[in-house]
Parts: C-alpha cells; structure tokens; sequence
C-alpha cells in the first residue's frame, strides 16, 4: 500500500514539477522583476490546483488519507477552499503581488514581493489543506514552520517515491509497457544532439543566431549553464517536497484553548499592572517634553542622535507589546482587571508609536526622505491597526484576528508596492531642496518621471548629465532588452531618457 502511494505521487508531482522547474528558471533567471513574474505566480497557483489533495478527492468522489484524518476537513468541499469566505484572497494578493513587480523597478520592494509571495503560497496550502475555522495566528504561524522544516525532511521523497514506481511498474503482470522511460531516454538523446545542432546552425546563419538569442538572451550562453541547472534543481526539489509535505502531513484539529485549559490571570495582572506603571511615567516625561519643551531637542543632542536614541527602540517596545497582550489574550482567564490592564497597555502602544512617528518626522525633515524611513513609518501605521485588532480580540473572544491582520496586513502592503515609494522620496527631498545628486542616482527608474518633469532640476547641465548617466547604466545593466525582462517603471524611464537626451 505504501508503495502504491508512492507511485501514485510520483506519477502526478514528476512531470508537473519538472515542468514547473523548467517554467520557473526561463521566468526568473537574473531576471526578478520582469513580466515573466506575474506569469510565475500564475503557473504556481495553478501547480497547487493541479496537485491538491482535495481536487483529487472531490473529483473520485471520495476522501484521501489525509482527509479523512484531519476532521471535519472532510466535510469542507475543496471548491469552498478556494471561493468561500476568504480563500479567494490568496490568490488574487498573489497574482496582484505579481503584478506589482514588474511595474516597479525598486530593489527592496521587489524582495519584499518576492518574500510575500512565498508566505502567502504556504498560507494558501494550508488554508487548502487542513480545516483553519478555529485556527488562530499562533496556530498558523506554527503551521508554517512546520511547513518550511517539514518540506526539508522530505528532500528524498522524489528518489524514494521514483523507486517505489519503478518497482511497480516492474512488479506489474500485464506486461504492458509504459510510456516513461521510452521518453525520458529520447529526451536524454535530444538534449545533446539539439546542443550541437543549434551551434552548427547557429553559426551558419546569423539571422538564426540573432533569433534566437532575442529569444533566450543570455541563457543560451554555457557558462551560465551551471546556474541555469541549480535554479532547475532547486524550484524541482522545492516544489516536489513542499506539495508532498501537505499530502502526507496529518493536521491535528487546532482551536481556541478551551477556558479551563488558560492558566490564572493573577500572573498575568502582576507583570501587565507592573509593566503599565512604567509606561505611564515614560509617556509622561514624552509629554512633557512635546508640550512644554515644544519638540526643542536636549542641547548638544542631534537629530539623528535623538532618533536613533528612540526610534527603533520604541517600535520594538511597540511589537512586544503587540505580542504581549495577544500571549495574555489566549493563555490566561478572562477577567475585567486584565483585560483592563490590556487594554491600557494596547492604549500606551498608540502614545508610543505616535512619539516614534513624531521622532521619525523630525529626523525627516532635518536629513530628508529615504526608502528605510518612509518604510518604518508604513510599519508603525500597520502596527496601529493590527493592536486595535488586539484591543477588540480581548473585548470579543470569536473575533478572527488572524484573517483580520493578513488580510489588512496584505491589503496595505500591496498600496505600498503599487505607489512607488522611490518616486514619493524623489519627491519629497526635491521639494526640500535636497541637493544630493548622488543620491538621486541610486534611486530606481521609479523616480525618473519626477525628475524629468522638474524643470529645475533638470535645467542645471550638471545635475541633469549626472542623473541621465546614472540612469542609462542602470537601465542597461537591468533591461537586456528581451521580453522576460519587460518591466514597466523601466519601459517609462527609458523612454523619457529617449526624449531628454
């Protein structure tokens, strides 16, 4: 039975997962942020469509193993995974997230969609693959690292799932031979010969030639062929492992702790009155000094000193209370002093972040607008809505905050992708009357329009040779010109570069 299982799996997650690898290396060999990205999303999400235990079972009519073990799984029909209540949101963030990235031309936002398209593909398969009505964010996050570190103990199921269908295949008393390896042995032959061939071709045609490397860019050249198969290897391994790690995980049922499994609250009073005490006195000196010191910074204190004193301390004092009363929320008793006391605490959160934006702010304005700075402020606003969602979680036990803080968290993160925040920067510090201009070139093809519609930046000979030649290398190192690499914040820059040079 064992080895039937194994045969089965190997049969459906081999072609569609070599396929897959050999899609995912043409989307995204050095080339992250090209239109061939979006397409990756889609062709991922329709991999986990093709490969999901619960399609297969609703289409046979009957429930795998790993169904019938995870009640009341069972009883969730695989369609309603995928539309009913919010599983639609996955998919849609992850081909929006796809889109998003070949509209901007900026660095770190690009990691960051890159980053948030693997945590929403394994929250997707999660939801798609156990029953989440009662799960909570503690729940989820486990799944997860489940999830990462279970995929990686599986990383010799394609060899032993492919032994397993070979002694199949081999134990089978029809005597009928399959298809397999009659296909895998032309493809081998293929390979070599198609090789020597194109080359021979290659070099007696240049129209030929030139075709083809329009086509494949660089990927025809063999000295990258190494890397070429390393990325293969890896999207193979990566997605075999991962579909198989949810095809065979048994899911315990999670939920809520029932109440007379929480612990006392008396502990929990203690350190949260004791913890409140000193965030009064410390918002009170903070008042203190806006108020009646009007925002004058200490003498022979520097904005950056100042912010750097505060900032980043007071948003990791901010996240830790985030967790804190989320913690206390699901491990003690209910009982009207703690959720009191929680809430003063989710109360003095909103006065610290409010100093953290206020500290940001000064700091802003004295040494101007950079990507990290317009960040953690987008950070401390998503932190302002995920504690209002504590603060109703201890007022109302049934509230779903796990879905509420994704989907919120989600949702304004792909504002901040689509709105370009390098042309916000570039924006803002011209206005200010920044003058670094070598700064200015470090900026990505998002900011170009901005520059080029200010006349009086681009009036000065000096500034405007400078940002155009910082420019032009940048668009031809990133935009080789073949149609993976199509990027439409890249596509605009090189064309107002056309038109102002």
């Amino acid at each position: 039975m064992e080895t039937s299982a194994k045969c089965g799996r190997f049969a459906l997650l081999e072609p569609a997962c070599l396929v897959y690898a050999l899609f995912y290396t043409f989307c995204l060999y050095e080339n992250p942020s090209g239109i061939t990205f979006f397409f990756l999303c889609a062709g991922t999400l329709l991999l986990t469509h093709l490969t999901a235990e619960g399609k297969q079972a609703e289409k046979s009519g009957q429930k795998s193993e790993i169904y019938k073990k995870a009640e009341p799984c069972e009883k969730v029909e695989y369609r309603e995974k995928i539309v009913g209540r919010s599983g639609i949101f996955y998919p849609v963030a992850m081909l929006l997230l796809g889109v998003s990235t070949f509209m901007t031309d900026s660095s770190p936002v690009i990691a960051l969609n890159h980053a948030a398209e693997a945590v929403l593909l394994i929250f997707y398969l999660i939801r798609l693959n156990m029953d989440d009505g009662s799960m909570e964010i503690g729940d989820y996050l486990t799944a997860l690292i489940k999830a990462l570190f279970g995929s990686l103990l599986l990383l010799f199921a394609p060899f032993q799932d492919a032994a397993g269908y070979f002694e199949e295949r081999k134990g089978n008393a029809s005597g009928k031979k399959g298809l397999f390896r009659p296909i895998l042995a032309g493809l081998l032959i293929a390979v070599p010969l198609l090789a020597v061939i194109t080359a021979l071709l290659s070099s007696a045609d240049r129209i030929f030639a030139v075709m083809l490397e329009n086509t494949f860019g660089k990927m025809t050249l063999p000295e990258n062929l190494p890397f070429i198969a390393v990325m293969a290897v890896f999207a193979f391994f990566a997605s075999y492992c991962g579909i198989s790690y949810f095809r065979k995980e048994m899911f315990r049922e999670t939920g809520n702790r029932q109440p007379d499994q929480k612990k006392n609250p008396v502990a929990a009073i203690t350190f949260t009155g004791l913890i409140l005490i000193v965030y009064f006195i410390f918002i009170g000196i903070q008042a203190a000094f806006l108020i009646a010191g009007n925002g004058i910074l200490p003498e022979g204190t520097t904005y950056a000193e100042y912010v750097h004193q505060g900032f980043y301390q007071l948003l990791a004092v901010s996240i830790i209370n985030l967790v804190l009363v989320m913690v206390c929320e699901a491990v003690f008793q209910r009982c009207r002093l703690l959720s009191g006391l929680l809430a003063g605490i989710s109360v003095s959160t909103y006065c610290m972040m409010a100093v953290s934006a206020g500290r940001m702010i000064l700091y802003i304005r004295a040494y101007d607008l950079t990507f990290l700075r317009l960040f953690v402020l987008f950070v401390l606003l998503v932190l302002s809505f995920l504690m209002a969602g504590v603060m109703i979680k201890v007022f109302r036990p049934d509230f779903r905050f796990f879905r509420y803080s994704l989907f919120l968290t989600v949702s304004m993160y792909l504002v901040f992708s689509f709105a370009r925040p390098d042309a916000w920067i570039a924006e803002y510090n011209l206005s200010a009357g920044n003058e670094d201009y070598f700064y200015y070139g470090t900026l990505s093809a998002d900011a170009a329009p901005v520059f080029f519609k200010n006349v009086s930046f681009m009036s000065d000979p000096d500034r405007r040779s400078a940002y155009t030649s910082a420019l032009a290398e940048s668009l031809r190192t990133k935009n080789p010109g073949d149609f993976r690499t199509f990027n439409i914040s890249r596509a605009e820059a090189s064309g107002l570069l056309k038109l102002n040079r």
